[in-house]
């Protein structure tokens, strides 16, 4: 997963677009657990 300055994110090796999905919401939840999102 690659998180670009711009707050945009690019999932890289999912083999579907649900895998893609659940990659998003765990990357979501580490930046929720760690009060990086605004």
């Amino acid at each position: 997963i690659l998180i670009f300055s711009t707050g945009k994110l690019v999932i890289t090796g999912a083999k579907s677009e649900e895998q893609a999905q659940e990659a998003a919401e765990k990357v979501r939840a580490v930046l929720a657990d760690n009060d990086l999102l605004f």
